[in-house]
């Protein structure tokens, strides 16, 4: 979409590359008085609540990210003798692509140590029960880590390397829970891997991790995505034909799968990777944010 104003596109160029740099806070206290009965969010649906929480934040955040950049901007524009627009004109005309901008945008809030704490308060926790899903590290740790993702999210590929580095530094001190969520209206597709995961897990435990991190390895996704991937993978790590191909016609193994989706949309899941530490949402975060929350929680 085109705009004739620099404002709007870097809005959003700068909402898509550092979102990430913001929590969550919640809507003022409001009230509803009925028949002498006094209402707050609190009385709302878990689900609507968190929604609302969320949506709130989002604005805060993203009004406050909005009007520092601009500010930004400006102070460079000055610098070079133009205005905003001018600079920005310049800066699209040099750099035609959405990545190479936010990168200079990026150099250009390093250079001026711009640093922004909403200081906002986290979403509230939420009860995620755990019953027969996969779980790496130890079973009995007091901090649990719950990540619903998408085998085809590219974000959750990308961000394998940060939740491996942390599972390795803290070893036994997690249970770290997997839950699936494909994102079906963008993908597809990865319902049935989710499935395909879920049977190599049923017919030969031992090897599920296996197929999961093949699943999430970027160098070998060309490979796992072509048609009957899932299956060449599933048998490579042993799994038998017939037995895969019997389960992945069983109705019970997508049910399986969706009983994870509606648990995750129950307690806020929009999309993925979303993890929750203890309950508490840890989506959003850079990889340093990320294990600095889980440090804390261990300490």
């Amino acid at each position: 979409m085109e705009h004739s104003k620099w404002r709007k596109p870097i809005i959003v160029l700068i909402v898509i590359s550092l979102s990430a740099l913001f929590p969550f806070c919640g809507p003022p206290e409001a009230e509803a008085t009925l028949d002498g009965k006094t209402y707050t969010i609190d009385n709302l649906d878990e689900r609507d609540r968190i929604e609302l929480i969320r949506q709130h934040n989002e604005r805060v955040a993203q009004a406050l990210q909005n009007h520092v950049y601009e500010k930004m901007i400006a102070m460079e524009a000055e610098k070079a003798g133009k205005t905003s627009d001018e600079f920005m004109a310049q800066l699209i005309s040099e750099n035609p692509s959405r990545g190479a901008i936010n990168q200079k945008i990026r150099k250009m809030a390093e250079d001026y140590g711009l640093e922004v704490n909403a200081n906002l308060p986290k979403l509230p926790a939420v009860d995620i029960a755990v019953d027969d899903d996969p779980v790496r590290g130890n079973p009995q740790a007091e901090v649990t880590v719950v990540e619903f993702s998408d085998f085809d999210c590219p974000y959750c590929i990308r961000i394998q390397p940060t939740v491996q580095k942390i599972r390795a530094k803290y070893g036994d001190r997690i249970k770290w829970v997997f839950k699936d969520f494909p994102l079906n209206q963008i993908h597809p597709e990865a319902m049935g891997r989710h499935i395909a995961a879920n049977c190599v897990r049923k017919i030969e435990p031992e090897k599920y991790w296996q197929f999961f991190d093949t699943m999430f390895d970027e160098s070998k996704y060309q490979e796992t995505r072509k048609e009957g991937g899932s299956r060449e993978l599933a048998l490579s790590l042993g799994v038998d034909g017939a037995k895969f191909d019997e389960c992945m016609a069983d109705p019970a193994m997508r049910q399986e799968v969706m009983g994870d989706v509606e648990q995750g949309e129950s307690v806020g899941v929009r999309g993925t990777p979303s993890f929750y530490l203890d309950g508490e949402a840890l989506t959003n975060l850079t990889p340093e944010q990320f294990e600095k929350a889980v440090a804390e929680k261990l300490n």
